[in-house]
Formats: C-alpha cells, sequence, structure tokens
C-alpha cells in the first residue's frame, strides 16, 4: 500500500512539474565566448593590431542563431598570451567598435602603466552607458541589420625605446549571453 501511495505521489509530482513547466522547457540561455587575437612586433615605442571578428564564424552562434531572440553583454577581459621580453611596461589600449575601423565606439578601455607578461589578465569595468550601447548593438545587429561584426584594436604604448624587439601577443575575451526559444 506504502508502495502505491509513493508511486501515486510521484507520477502527480511529475505531471505537476512537466505540465506547470513546459515554457521553461522550451526556453534557453546559453553563453557565447570569443577571442580576437592581435599580434604585433615593433623596435619602437608602440605595438599596435586590429582584427574583424565575425561572430558569425563563431560556432556556439551558428549552433543556436536560427532560435536566438536576444543577446546580453556579459563581460569582457584581456589575457596576454606571449610578450618579448619576458615583460614589458606600458599603456594597454583597447578599442572595440561597430562593424568596422569606422563604426561608433562601443567601448574603449586603457590601462596605464601596467606590467604585460604572459598571463596577465583584467576585467574590463564598463559603465551602464557602454553596456547599454554595447546591448543596443547586439540587438541591433542580431535583430535588425543581420550583421554580425565587431572590429577591435589593441595597443600597447609607451614602451621604451631601447633598440630591442618588443612584441605582444593579446587576446580580447567577450562574453555573450543568448537567449531564445528552442
Amino acid at each position: 500500500m506504502k508502495k502505491i501511495k509513493f508511486l501515486f505521489v510521484l507520477t502527480a509530482l511529475l505531471t505537476v512539474v512537466i505540465t506547470a513547466g513546459c515554457d521553461s522547457f522550451q526556453d534557453f540561455s546559453v553563453n557565447i565566448p570569443f577571442a580576437i587575437e592581435f599580434v604585433d612586433s615593433t623596435y619602437i615605442t608602440q605595438t599596435f593590431d586590429s582584427e574583424v571578428y565575425d561572430l558569425g564564424a563563431n560556432s556556439q552562434y551558428n549552433d543556436y542563431k536560427e532560435k536566438i531572440k536576444d543577446f546580453e553583454f556579459l563581460e569582457a577581459r584581456y589575457f596576454i598570451k606571449a610578450t618579448v621580453p619576458d615583460t614589458l611596461v606600458g599603456t594597454l589600449k583597447f578599442t572595440v567598435r561597430k562593424n568596422d575601423n569606422a563604426g561608433d565606439i562601443l567601448f574603449y578601455k586603457e590601462f596605464p602603466g601596467v606590467t604585460v607578461y604572459n598571463g596577465k589578465t583584467d576585467i574590463f569595468v564598463l559603465t551602464q552607458d557602454q553596456i547599454k550601447m554595447f546591448n543596443d548593438y547586439l540587438y541591433a545587429m542580431y535583430a535588425l541589420s543581420g550583421t554580425t561584426k565587431f572590429y577591435g584594436e589593441a595597443a600597447v604604448t609607451d614602451l621604451t625605446n631601447d633598440g630591442n624587439l618588443k612584441k605582444t601577443t593579446v587576446e580580447l575575451h567577450l562574453l555573450l549571453k543568448a537567449e531564445g526559444e528552442l
């Protein structure tokens, strides 16, 4: 008898969960990370590289693109992959624009007087206005225009002009949250 009551209660509970939560099985949220790599070398006081990144080349984005209804910016950070010499001291500058090098600036961040070395990372603290502008672009990019491109620039400036080779490899990591319906 206890077994029958238990099975009845379990069946009733599962029925309530499944019927009450049908919509939640249809909604999804997925984080879509992407990285833009910048590489440059110089014998003078500044390294600089730029890159256009097409979100349409991101496999995670492509897995869900037909089902995505909205995007949200979550995080931006940089990660130093390599330097020559082992450490450099300078100012790191990052710019992310809409579409290409002529696009509006989504955000600009400067890290003055930092020691740059392999493995160094830092998070970008964006203002509410910068986050709103980024989210507005994500919405317009996806829902209205169909373009999926970003333009990024990275520079290390204020380096010592000692005539020696200086090289950096830095990645800009962006994390977006996509939401939609399966």
